[in-house]
């Protein structure tokens, strides 16, 4: 469920665009090896080439009027409403009145039109008219009378009478007359936005092979605006067709094929994670939330790419796992994020080394300097790394961007944010990181400084362990830091009884005065389940609980087994009692920690501790366990253990030395 709901959430969040960037203007030198098309796509025309197309055409366009036979009629009855403007008192000039008709008629025939209608951009002085049948036809605009013709042939019939009530009479029909050929706005800009629909968008095409420009050319304004093209050819818009169904099947074959390898390789190498949904859940967010970032910042923003600290996916992984599968992580993260930004190869080859560098600068986070000086010495790798890059591709340092050291700025200080961002991931996945596991071992936690008050013996029993066990780890592999806390807890439990536990008795041994070797055995093993319930109490991790629980496994009370049976042997049915709990080991640590134990215990009981008698004892208590089946569930190995056997032998050899007697002062 958690992998079909990650792949879905990725598919839909990340552009479906690929991004292509050439850095590069006019007239400079193309630094970049040759470039050939990958496919198929044409060349875009400039801007200038589409205004200058478009102004053309405004330039020829024929604007549409419309012939209106109603104007005139209203037109006449104006003019005869103020017939006394044009004939005399005496009726002498009644002929004036009706060559005005006439002529009026003659040029509302021919149509009448006005000038402050039709747009100015129009020059063509060809004009289209729609005829009262709907027919249109094409006439020149010299051919037709304007409105302000009609008006002045008007003026010329008025009998210029110097009256001021005549003068207001003319002017109110002036502003009445009208023109029968009406601009037609709407029809004009549909019929101008068809013909600039015609115009292409391309001037030619580039086929799919075609050298665009070699390594050290000039970039001209020809191939400029070729490579204007195939960025646009990238970034298109287009949201149908084949082309675009194909584009994103591809996306998601990818993605699923990217998650796939990462939960097989997981399966595979860490089955243990797939115990608890948690730590899929913590290895899966963060590798979601960095892709998800990126792409809002992709398609949103102007910001850089490099502005995302991807390190902090491995740097938070590597706290709560181990180095590789905090890589491979990081890795799905990156490769995921280069299908949609430009420049990915570069991206990949950067961004690959960072990783590599953190999981090499650090192993573990655990000191705040140690991580200071990590993530400084990663952003110098950043840059150096970007800058050889760039000097494969510029014949001098001026053509290199240094403003991208701005953004590798911010991306240190966004890096720094790993540091308080894993103890939120601890706490909000229930995990343990070497920070915390650091304030573990603290030797003044209230509850080691108890275990030291009130069972010295056991606390410098754990102490002796946890150096033990951190050399051995530190040859053969593992989390020293968590083995070395497990051994500073791994025997709490017997803080409820200190007395009963031979390296904290005195004089007194409480067992003298129990006759029961079950009821001995059940307080010696008790010590594993009190225990629990203590780190419990103390709200200690679970992964140091399990320490707790497996430092025994479920081996015997040797002592107080072969005691029993010697009493009662007709009873071989008792095993059970004597056997601790468990489980069994379940981690290369905890099977070191076991085996550290016992040995560290039983050497102080040896009567003379010398290197034979420690090498004999090491041989028989580590074969013992591995016949008892103790070690079947750890991943620890065979060569590991003889190398455990050989540290554990030279650290007690050095321990229990022979050392020189000093002469009395007598």
């Amino acid at each position: 469920m958690i992998f079909f709901s990650v792949i879905a959430l990725i598919f839909y969040a990340v552009p479906k665009k690929k991004h292509y960037e050439f850095n590069v203007n006019v007239n400079e030198i193309w630094h970049k090896s040759d470039l050939y098309a990958p496919f198929s796509f044409p060349i875009l025309k400039t801007e200038e080439e589409l205004k200058k197309e478009k102004d053309e055409i405004i330039r020829n366009f024929k604007p549409v009027l419309k012939f209106n036979n109603d104007i005139f009629p209203e037109v006449l009855t104006e003019v005869y409403k103020n017939d006394n403007l044009f004939s005399s008192r005496n009726d002498e000039n009644q002929e004036g009145l009706k060559s005005l008709e006439n002529e009026l008629e003659r040029m509302y025939t021919v149509g009448v039109y006005n000038p402050l209608d039709i747009d100015f951009q129009f020059k063509s002085g060809i004009v289209s008219v729609i005829m009262p049948d709907n027919s249109m036809m094409e006439t020149s605009m010299e051919e037709l009378y304007s409105l302000n013709q009609v008006k002045e042939q008007i003026k010329y019939y008025y009998l210029n009478d110097s009256l001021e009530v005549h003068i207001k009479a003319l002017d109110r029909l002036l502003k009445n007359i009208k023109a029968n050929l009406q601009y037609d706005k709407n029809l004009t800009d549909q019929l101008l936005e068809s013909k600039f629909a015609e115009i292409l968008p391309y001037s030619g095409m580039v086929n799919e092979g075609d050298k665009i420009i070699e390594n050290g050319s000039v970039v001209t304004k020809e191939k400029y605006q070729i490579l204007l093209s195939l960025k646009q050819s990238y970034t298109g818009t287009e949201t149908g067709g084949i082309n675009y169904y194909l584009n994103h099947i591809g996306y998601l074959l990818i993605i699923l094929l990217l998650f796939i390898v990462f939960v097989v390789y997981i399966f595979q190498f860490y089955k243990q994670i797939y115990q608890t949904n948690k730590d899929l859940l913590l290895i899966f967010s963060l590798v979601v939330i960095f892709i998800l970032v990126s792409a809002y910042l992709v398609k949103n923003t102007g910001l850089n790419i490099y502005l995302v600290p991807f390190c902090i996916v491995p740097l938070i992984i590597i706290s709560f796992f181990e180095a590789r599968i905090a890589f491979f992580s990081h890795i799905i993260v990156i490769a995921t994020v280069s299908l949609f930004i430009p420049d990915a190869h570069e991206f990949l080859l950067l961004q690959v080394i960072a990783g590599l560098s953190v999981v090499i600068l650090i192993s573990r986070v655990r000191y705040i300097s140690q991580f200071f000086i990590a993530v400084l010495l990663l952003t110098g790798i950043y840059i150096i790394t970007f800058f050889g890059i760039k000097l494969l591709n510029v014949s001098d340092f001026s053509e290199i961007n240094w403003r991208q050291l701005l953004w590798f700025g911010g991306n240190f200080i966004l890096t720094l944010l790993a540091y308080p961002l894993i103890y939120a991931f601890e706490k909000l996945f229930g995990k343990v990181s070497d920070l915390t596991l650091i304030e573990l071992s603290d030797i003044n936690k209230k509850l080691l400084k108890e275990l030291a008050t009130r069972a010295p013996g056991t606390f410098q029993h754990s102490l002796q362990l946890a150096t033990l066990t951190e050399a051995v780890l530190s040859k053969i592999g593992g989390n020293s830091l968590l083995a070395k806390v497990g051994c500073l807890y791994h025997d709490i439990g017997k803080l409820y009884a200190p007395m009963y536990f031979i390296e904290n008795q005195k004089d007194v041994n409480p067992f003298e005065k129990i006759q029961s070797e079950k009821e001995c055995a059940s307080i010696i093993i008790r010590h594993v389940t009190e225990g629990v319930k203590i780190a419990k109490e103390h709200n200690l991790p679970k992964e140091v609980i399990h320490f707790i629980k497996t430092h025994h496994g479920t081996t015997r009370v040797e002592y107080f087994y072969r005691t029993y049976l010697k009493k009662n042997p007709e009873d071989t049915g008792c095993e059970d009692q004597f056997r601790y709990p468990g489980p069994k080991p379940t981690s290369k640590e905890m099977a070191v920690v076991m085996i550290a134990d016992s040995i560290e215990a039983a050497t102080r009981s040896l009567k003379e501790q010398t290197p034979e008698a420690i090498d004999q004892l090491v041989d028989m208590l580590v074969e013992n366990k591995m016949k008892d089946n103790q070690f079947q569930n750890a991943n620890i190995t065979l060569k590991e253990i003889k190398i455990a056997k050989d540290i554990i032998k030279n650290s007690l050899r050095s321990i229990y030395h022979q050392r020189i007697q000093y002469p009395s002062e007598n």
